[in-house]
């Protein structure tokens, strides 16, 4: 037995699922790596940096987080199972709920312009944005145009 779920790990965390029929017809997920986890040196097991992120954010009980650049939301997905978890293990009260529970808030700042990589989250039906539910998906164009340009 391990401290992690493996499982949980593979299906969720480091992998995104993807719906595929078998030559029957029935349903099944294939599991495809989330990009740039080796960045991270993560793999289907195991969480590599990923690991300390979750580490920094429960041992500091945070609320808030904040991503820089994420190409396959692997750490947006780490900073949010960790608010979920505080809530889980009872150190954050309230309602759990990802959006506007008490469990705080995953914010995700990427310019998603290609530069660097492709993003996998931009699609509103992103494997990331289903499970994980970034409250903000702030992306430093709009940032620009919304702030910087107008000011």
């Amino acid at each position: 037995m391990t401290l992690l779920n493996l499982d949980y790990l593979r299906e969720y965390l480091t992998n995104n699922q993807k719906p595929k029929l078998d030559v029957n017809g029935k349903e099944f997920h294939e599991h495809i790596p989330v990009p740039y986890r080796w960045t991270h040196g993560a793999t289907d097991l195991t969480l590599g940096d990923g690991l300390l992120i979750y580490s920094i954010i429960h041992y500091m009980r945070a609320k808030v987080c904040v991503c820089l650049g994420s190409g396959g939301g692997f750490i947006p997905r780490i900073m949010t199972q960790a608010r979920v978890d505080l809530y889980d293990s009872q150190i954050f009260e309230g309602n759990r709920d990802f959006n506007w529970g008490d469990i705080g808030s995953t914010y995700l700042v990427d310019a998603a312009n290609g530069i660097g990589g492709n993003v996998d989250w931009k699609n509103g039906d992103s494997f990331l944005r289903k499970n994980f539910f970034p409250r903000k998906h702030l992306r430093c164009d709009t940032l620009a145009e919304n702030y910087c340009l107008h000011s």
